[in-house]
């Protein structure tokens, strides 16, 4: 018995120490349907293994969690691929929906900025087809300009 007790408290602790790391989340942003919030965020947990850009990407791609919000990215554009270039711009290889509004599109490309410039080493996010042509150009978190168009305010 007193051979087994090192043992025992060794795959306890090694046990109680793999529950104490800390998991790694991403914030994925969506746009609030109902409240008075514009942006609504939405924390994701980044899978053990997983890339943090995959994870945010993945979410940027899926139905939202919460049923008080819309995701317009998901509305407009399947993300196809991305790569990012030495100056920290994203690419995003993507395929646009022709038929989404103004509006969608400019709540999409905000939601695909404050998301993934949240990410180390992205400055700028850009959009681009399958066959290069640029969709969007980069643009950062400072470059957005969400105003009310009635008031023309931010």
């Amino acid at each position: 018995m007193r051979r087994w007790l090192p043992l025992l408290l060794a795959a306890m602790l090694a046990l109680g120490c793999a529950g104490c790391t800390k998991r790694q989340t991403v914030t994925v942003y969506r746009i609030e349907t109902g409240g008075t919030a514009l942006l609504h965020p939405e924390t994701v947990s980044v899978p053990s293994g997983t890339d943090p850009m995959q994870a945010a990407l993945d979410a940027l791609g899926a139905k939202p969690s919460d049923s008080t919000c819309t995701n317009p990215v998901r509305d407009w554009l399947t993300i196809d691929g991305s790569r990012i270039d030495a100056d920290g711009t994203l690419w995003l290889t993507v395929t646009a929906t022709e038929t989404a509004s103004g509006i969608v599109r400019t709540q999409a490309l905000a939601c695909l900025v404050l998301t993934c410039t949240a990410l180390d080493g992205v400055t700028a996010v850009g959009l681009a087809e399958a066959d290069g042509d640029v969709l969007h150009a980069p643009t950062t978190a400072d470059e957005l300009a969400l105003t009310d168009p009635a008031t023309d305010t931010p």
